[in-house]
């Protein structure tokens, strides 16, 4: 008896716990997500999730046209599972466990500062059913979490937004 209250307590918490896991938008478009300890800084016209398709935020690129297959985006991950894993180690098994699906090309692995905090991004390259993708991917570790943040567009936009999903990225503050 006193397991099965525990298990329907339990439920009940972690049910309680994502209601209250959510992000406030400030006026300037800057994202608060206070339990997860951040907040970054979102363009305007782009439309933005929370916990969608295992991300803490996806923010939507408005795209001009419905034969895409993935949509324009930038996602923050906030992944816990490896904590005690220092930044260098994380990015190259997540490089590695990319690497796995195949046709994946990676190229320009660089240094950066987010909030004061050493920061690593890669970029890379892939193709689904003829339609060509670039990514940028930053990693920033605060505590025992890291912070991925995603920002994915087809070829013939990547170079213009690449410079925006480098901004956002950088908007990355600390709470």
């Amino acid at each position: 008896m006193g397991l099965l209250r525990w298990g329907k307590t339990a439920l009940m918490m972690a049910a309680f716990s994502l209601v209250i896991a959510h992000c406030t938008h400030g006026e300037d478009r800057r994202i608060h997500c206070v339990d997860d300890g951040f907040s970054i800084l979102i363009p305007d016209a782009w439309k933005v999730h929370e916990h969608s398709r295992g991300t803490r935020i996806m923010a939507e690129l408005p795209d001009a046209g419905s034969d895409i297959i993935i949509h324009q985006n930038l996602n923050v991950v906030v992944d816990t599972s490896m904590g005690s894993v220092d930044l260098d180690t994380y990015v190259e098994s997540q490089i590695q466990l990319m690497g796995r699906l195949g046709g994946i090309k990676f190229s320009n692995r660089e240094e950066a500062l987010i909030g004061g905090i050493p920061a690593r991004y890669f970029t890379y390259h892939y193709v689904i059913n003829d339609f060509g993708y670039r990514a940028v991917v930053y990693v920033v570790k605060r505590g025992e979490a890291f912070i991925v943040i995603t920002g994915i567009a087809q070829d013939e936009n990547y170079s213009s937004l690449a410079p925006v999903f480098h901004k956002i990225a950088k908007s990355l503050q600390f709470i």
